[in-house]
């Protein structure tokens, strides 16, 4: 917009904007008129004004360049945001009389911790400017770790297998980078995966087994936390397992195809008598895959 600044005694005036691509809109007779230039580059504006006072009829032209530049409003590149993290978007423009940004917020800075497209509305005197950036959330990583066996038996190594994505770094307690470990000996294992947001360290625990079935001869459920339970041991190769225990007829009593769960001694929540049960144990180890079947008795002492 173009004004004169003392328009006393103006009777007319003609504006020439040098601007020969805008046609006939080049030029005007208005006294503060508005141009839009069709390019960016320096323009000769010339004004040309018609005076008439009481005295002097005249005409003054006045020609100054005016530099036309685009504006360009531009709130940066897409970004990534971390977990846990804010990035914080800036949109300040110098002149600027109003923000509307995406999200409802009306000041120049906008505080971002989720993944969007987000947009930013600049008004500076009647133009309006708008630029939007995308906001990538990135994780922390998450990963759990397997173990083909939690015990080491009969000089058989463990296998641990990490899931994780293979852009993260990995760093087991021994300094190796695979995500695959093989763990010979007891003890505790971890593994720390990192990645541009931070790193996360996660743990498991191998021991040394019994490794062979052993069936005890007797156990005493009286409640005092030890040997209250007839279980098997050494199961840590069984892959099929099959308990059942019998009274004198015959009947069973207990049966479970868990090989950690045990006979408690109760039969419908009641202690049975002290005495000698028969059992049968049929199970097959990850190693033989054959079917084995032991039978035999064990005492209840009460």
């Amino acid at each position: 917009k173009f004004v004169l600044n003392d328009a006393m005694y103006v009777d007319s005036v003609k504006w020439n904007f040098d601007d020969i691509a805008s046609g006939i809109k080049d030029s005007s007779t208005l006294l503060n008129p508005t141009h839009t230039f069709t390019t960016t580059r320096s323009y000769n504006v010339r004004l040309r004004v018609f005076k008439r006072t009481p005295c002097i009829t005249g005409i003054d032209t006045i020609e100054n360049p005016v530099p036309v530049t685009v504006f360009t409003f531009n709130l940066g590149t897409d970004k990534d945001v971390c977990e846990n993290q804010k990035i914080t978007l800036d949109a300040t423009t110098n002149g600027a009389n109003t923000y509307a940004w995406s999200t409802g917020v009306t000041t120049p800075l906008l505080d971002v911790t989720e993944s969007g497209n987000y947009w930013c509305k600049v008004t500076i005197n009647t133009c309006n400017y708008r630029d939007t950036v995308i906001i990538t959330k990135k994780l922390l990583p998450s990963f759990s770790l397997t173990a083909t066996n939690t015990t080491l038996c009969n000089n058989q190594p463990v296998f641990i297998n990490a899931n994780v994505d293979p852009l993260w770094q990995m760093l087991w307690q021994d300094g190796s980078t695979a995500n695959i470990y093989k763990a010979t000996s007891s003890g505790k294992y971890w593994l720390q995966a990192s990645n541009d947001c931070g790193a996360i360290k996660k743990d498991i625990e191998i021991k040394k087994g019994i490794c062979s079935v052993y069936i005890p001869n007797a156990f005493t459920p009286n409640n005092d936390n030890y040997n209250n339970t007839f279980i098997i041991l050494g199961t840590e190769l069984i892959i099929e397992f099959h308990l059942q225990i019998f009274n004198r007829y015959g009947q069973v009593l207990f049966e479970t195809k868990d090989k950690n769960n045990g006979w408690d001694g109760k039969i419908n929540g009641k202690l049975v008598d002290s005495g000698t049960y028969a059992y049968t144990l049929k199970y097959k180890s990850s190693q033989t895959k054959i079917l084995e079947q032991i039978n035999g008795t064990v005492i209840l002492i009460r």
